[in-house]
């Protein structure tokens, strides 16, 4: 049986790109533009926020919420319902009730971002055993790379670009974009395992680049919790934050295995995450969710203020009872 479901345009931008190129199996989910007649929601939850965007969290009734899923790709989210979070932390996640996510970056869908660099790194032959190219300031594992020795390996700190370059890359800073995206693109093709470090968030948009490029990731984040659907260890490597300091040894082992993981991590981002199958995986991903109504409230009730009222909790407490 097919299930109807509501794309909340809570951001224009994101529900463009999300329903884009987006290839939907009609027999299993469809995308419906009411939200009386949907059997799920999903509200849109972005970095940045789109106050012109026509579904506001403030129009959405009470009986919406038992439907209701989020789409988060906040580095510090709260979960405020049940959803599909990039970065929710393991810590903070009711398996029940949350899954992992994936991210839809600006700067790989915008003229001149980084998509078609991502895509041609795919040809180059790998020259290093491993390599992280980022900020190193944003959290105290990545700080830790700096103590990492290697002559296989690299590390190349980009605090300019974060601080300057990736706010005007569209603009101001056309040129030093276009040759950061070529350099970081090209980082990931030469390298045979690509560091993924926890950022301000439990996850980095770093891992699904490295699953485009065709390279295998080495997820180093405690936290982290794993987008459903894929076996995470035929595309990936995860290192405890503790053993940072063994990486080389710990790669050095696994070094026969770099190209065949590699080969694995394309086809999970061209099954799972590439422009045609990402909308599937989050429907998919929300339909697999089981929360009670109990947990609904639970999440309501604690959740930040900005989302729903503690007026807004209560009718919305009403109009389950009613549901009910």
């Amino acid at each position: 049986m097919s299930v109807d479901v509501y794309l909340a345009n809570s951001h224009r931008w994101l529900r463009e790109k999300l329903v884009e190129h987006a290839v939907l199996d009609g027999s299993v989910a469809r995308i419906v533009e009411s939200r009386r007649a949907a059997d799920l929601l999903i509200y849109l939850e972005p970095p940045w926020p789109d106050p012109e965007a026509p579904d506001r969290f403030r129009t959405f009734r009470p009986r919406d919420l038992l439907r209701t899923f989020v789409f988060s790709q906040k580095d510090d989210p709260v979960p405020w319902a049940p959803g599909v979070y990039a970065s929710v932390p393991t810590s903070h996640a009711d398996s029940s009730c949350f899954a992992g996510g994936f991210y839809v970056a600006h700067h790989h869908h915008g003229a001149d971002g980084i998509a078609g660099d991502l895509e041609a790194a795919r040809e180059l032959e790998p020259s290093a055993l491993w390599g992280f190219m980022g900020t190193l300031s944003n959290h105290p594992v990545r700080r830790r790379l700096r103590d990492v020795r290697d002559l296989d390996g690299f590390v190349l700190d980009t605090q300019h670009f974060s601080d300057v370059v990736r706010w005007g890359w569209q603009s101001s800073h056309r040129v030093e974009g276009r040759e950061a995206f070529s350099t970081y693109a090209s980082m990931l093709g030469r390298s045979s395992f690509v560091l993924c470090p926890r950022g301000y968030g439990s996850s980095t948009i770093r891992l699904f680049e490295a699953l485009q490029v065709g390279r295998c990731p080495v997820v180093i984040s405690d936290d982290w919790l794993p987008p459903p659907f894929v076996d995470w260890s035929s595309c990936s490597i995860t290192v405890p934050e503790a053993r940072i300091l063994e990486l080389p040894k710990i790669l050095r082992e696994r070094e026969s295995e770099a190209a065949s993981l590699g080969r694995q991590a394309r086809t999970v981002w061209e099954c799972f995450f590439s422009p045609q199958n990402r909308l599937r995986t989050l429907v998919d991903a929300c339909l697999t969710l089981d929360v009670t109504t109990s947990q609904r409230l639970s999440l309501l009730a604690s959740g930040p203020l900005q989302p729903i009222s503690r007026r807004g909790y209560r009718a919305a407490r009403r109009g389950m009872r009613i549901i009910k």
